[in-house]
């Protein structure tokens, strides 16, 4: 029972007998409270307004504090454990969730929170006319739990992103056991969630935390996530490049690549004269392209990434264009790439 400055919790341990009398303005929501408490084990909060108890001194209280606003029915709850199961993934638990079972005369409801808070777990479960049991499972993801957390390690940050990649392809199954006591009280799949295009959002920040926390501790960076900032595509594609490079995985085999790539060379006189010559030898060779420090926006913020050097071989070029400047020229430059070709980018960093 509660109001703006105070409540009072009110414990039965033996049977009471009471009425209440329920005023006309507050009877169509205590007639689906109690009918969502009673039948589907859910908690119900339910106005005071025109409310009178009587038939237990136990209530009086009610009466003492007029300024009471509501009277909160909260079910016997017993704690279970629910464990999220995808066989064909390593390791096959994603994430073992502890929560609360309630039961009502036509549903038994289970409810709990896992990945430190990120995600909301229901389950309820209704008899059929046949004997069997239906159930329906709702999945609930809470990016606030991230907000102003240490950016650099992020919690629950790959099991989270492998569960919604799992929920969110069609090919996989994705199961759950539910345990009271360490027994199995109930089994099943779960449902493809409703709102996709939501869980899409919610994976792409995902990835966003993971390549952030990527480059961050590379750089040995501290930064606090920061859910609400906008990002942009340029800036998420610019992070997710500085990231693969991080990881080693900025690089292509020739199958790979399904158009020959272009690019723009600015060179100096001498390196004009040595561009030119490989050109008109025409033979496939390696092409090494540097690239100085740059800048990296990560939660709103930037950060230097240092300079980076790409190879490319063994590639043939065609100059498609050539542009001269004050002290460099510009070539737009066609890459012809062999059946063997690799390409790989690395940081210059001097150890």
């Amino acid at each position: 029972m509660t109001d703006s400055t105070a409540s009072h919790t009110e414990i039965l341990t033996l049977p009471v007998s009471f009425s209440i009398k329920i005023g006309q303005e507050s009877a169509d929501v205590w007639r689906k409270g109690l009918q969502a408490s009673i039948d589907e084990g859910r908690e119900a909060t339910l106005p005071l307004d025109g409310v009178v108890f009587g038939g237990s001194k136990l209530f009086d209280v009610l009466h003492k504090d007029a300024d009471l606003a509501s009277i909160t029915i909260v079910p016997m709850a017993r704690p279970a454990v629910l464990k999220i199961l995808a066989p064909q993934i390593e390791p096959a638990i994603f994430e073992t969730i502890g929560g609360q079972l309630t039961a009502g005369r036509k549903q038994i409801r289970f409810a709990g929170a896992g990945c430190g808070g990120l995600l909301d777990v229901e389950l309820a479960f209704t008899p059929t006319n046949r004997n069997d049991v239906h159930s329906v499972s709702t999945l609930t993801t809470n990016l606030k739990a991230w907000q102003g957390k240490e950016a650099a390690n992020p919690p629950y940050l790959d099991v989270f992103i492998n569960l919604l990649e799992a929920i969110l392809d069609p090919s996989a199954s994705v199961s759950f056991v539910l345990e009271v006591d360490g027994n199995q009280a109930a089994a099943g799949k779960f449902h493809i969630p409703k709102h996709i295009e939501a869980m899409n959002e919610t994976l792409a920040f995902a990835h966003y935390a993971r390549r952030a926390r990527n480059v961050l501790r590379y750089l040995r960076k501290s930064a606090p996530i920061d859910i609400f900032e906008s990002i942009s595509t340029d800036d998420h594609r610019a992070l997710a490049r500085v990231s693969d490079i991080v990881e080693g995985k900025l690089s292509y085999q020739r199958s790979q690549v399904t158009a020959p790539p272009e690019m723009t060379v600015g060179c100096t006189v001498e390196e004009e004269k040595n561009l030119m010559e490989i050109v008109r030898r025409g033979s496939f060779s390696v092409l090494k392209q540097t690239e100085s420090a740059s800048l990296v926006t990560i939660y709103g913020k930037k950060y230097e990434v240092p300079p980076t050097t790409s190879y490319y071989s063994p590639v043939r070029l065609h100059i498609l264009s050539k542009k001269k400047k004050k002290q460099i020229v510009d070539f737009r430059l066609r890459i012809e790439m062999a059946d063997n070709f690799t390409s790989q980018t690395f940081f210059d960093v001097q150890q």
